[in-house]
């Protein structure tokens, strides 16, 4: 069982590692992601907006952010290349990741898979 915070921060109990460790066994081999991924019809909304900086005209900058990923087993792998097909189509200048990048345990894998989506290198 994963009792020990591992990094984790001062806000992680035992009663947390108990139910995050019933958790990985309940979805044990990403089953709801697979299942969404078969039989979901999750959507990806892209919202726009224009800020005035007041300033004199420039290029525009073109700011992508995107935010509460949860790699893991609840989500699926079709919503999220397709949120981030969505991102690449924008062509940001910039690319803002929120927090929230996996669910459950950060392994080396979710990290990778997460470099993997953002286009950006791993480690």
């Amino acid at each position: 069982m994963g009792l020990e915070s591992r990094g984790r921060g001062r806000g992680f109990s035992v009663l947390r590692g108990v139910m995050e460790s019933v958790q990985q066994r309940l979805y044990a081999r990403d089953w709801p992601a697979r299942a969404l991924d078969r039989w979901g019809s999750a959507r990806v909304v892209v919202e726009r907006h224009r800020i005035s900086t007041g300033r004199a005209p420039r290029p525009p900058l073109r700011i992508g952010f995107i935010s509460d990923l949860h790699v893991g087993p609840l989500t699926s792998t079709r919503l999220l290349e397709s949120a981030f097909e969505r991102l690449a189509e924008e062509a940001p200048d910039v690319l803002m990741l929120g927090g929230d990048y996996v669910f459950l345990e950060a392994t080396a894998a979710k990290a990778d898979r997460v470099a993997r989506l953002t286009g950006v290198p791993a480690r």
